[in-house]
């Protein structure tokens, strides 16, 4: 499971968002308690404008103990270099990142 969290990360960075989502899928099947993935899926589905999903997976990886953040941003998304790519009307201060 954590190297599909690698791979995940690392397809990121290549903005291969879909190859990201597919590898933190696998790490949530191999761990349906693993944070950090539906953590960074989160960060995956906002880079691709699917909000809905993201908060669910946010909101999931928080009541796991992802560790609340001190920014505006998802961690993923600053990571990822993509801090100002949500699509337009897409909160980055949405309550469960608080």
């Amino acid at each position: 499971m954590v190297l599909e969290l690698q791979r995940g990360v690392a397809h990121g960075k290549l903005r291969q968002y879909d190859r990201a989502i597919a590898d933190y899928d696998e790490a949530i099947c191999l761990n349906p308690q693993y944070a950090e993935a539906y953590y960074n899926r989160g960060a995956g589905y906002g880079a691709i404008g699917r909000s809905i999903q993201a908060e669910r997976d946010f909101a999931k990886a928080k009541d796991l103990g992802h560790p609340p953040l001190g920014y505006t941003a998802p961690r993923g998304m600053l990571i990822w270099g993509i801090g100002d790519s949500w699509p337009p009307g897409t909160s980055l201060q949405h309550p469960i990142l608080q």
